[in-house]
């Protein structure tokens, strides 16, 4: 909820300097976090870095809370390690025991709270499905060629056992890759196949 003192205006939350990028401290205002139950609230508060469909990327701070008659507000300085993409957000979370998940905390949104602070710029697309699901894998005996379906937005390392890139045994038409086996020596080889942070390993051996 909105919130006024002698220590300034609290609105949800608010950037007080920095910016959200990896590797990088920003601090910012919250609050108030008020608790609407008829009983106390004992649990844990953090604040969270997650993506644009919500999803928890990094715990950036918790702590034990307990929230009677009055509620928290005041600044934190937060360190964010991950890779911080646009769309990336930052939220507020409570959880209890009859709670255990992380919970986004909402509240007053209609008179201008604010409780997530969003990474500007140009998002990146939306897919249909996991690196893994959109994968597909065909192998010819006969013929001993490889194909794979890729993925949109897809790059490909095909390694060897020891770890030595030998991708220009690749061979790409439109969206279908191309590996002739009777070109490389019997073994196991690594396909990896990676999307933003999205990274599928497939393991071949010929």
């Amino acid at each position: 909820m909105k919130y006024s003192d002698a220590a300034g205006d609290f609105n949800g939350l608010s950037i007080r300097y920095g910016t959200i990028a990896q590797e990088q401290y920003f601090s910012m205002n919250y609050g108030l976090i008020y608790n609407r139950g008829a009983v106390d609230f004992n649990g844990e508060i953090c604040f969270a870095l997650a993506d644009r469909t919500g999803n928890i990327r990094e715990v950036l701070e918790s702590w034990a809370a307990t929230i009677a008659g009055t509620g928290l507000r005041g600044d934190k300085s937060l360190y964010v390690s991950s890779p911080v993409v646009p769309g990336d957000r930052v939220r507020a979370y409570f959880r209890t025991q009859n709670t255990p998940e992380w919970t986004v905390i909402t509240g007053n949104e209609d008179n201008g709270c604010v409780w997530e602070l969003v990474v500007p710029g140009d998002e990146p697309p939306a897919y249909d499905g996991t690196v893994e699901e959109e994968t597909s894998v065909r192998y010819s005996k006969t013929g001993g060629i490889l194909r794979v379906g890729l993925p949109e937005d897809v790059s490909y390392v095909l390694k060897d056992a020891g770890g030595t890139d030998i991708t220009s045994s690749c061979v790409v038409t439109g969206d279908v890759l191309e590996i002739d086996t009777a070109g490389l020596e019997a073994g196991t080889y690594t396909l990896v196949l990676s999307r933003q942070d999205d990274v599928k390993e497939i393991s071949l051996t010929f």
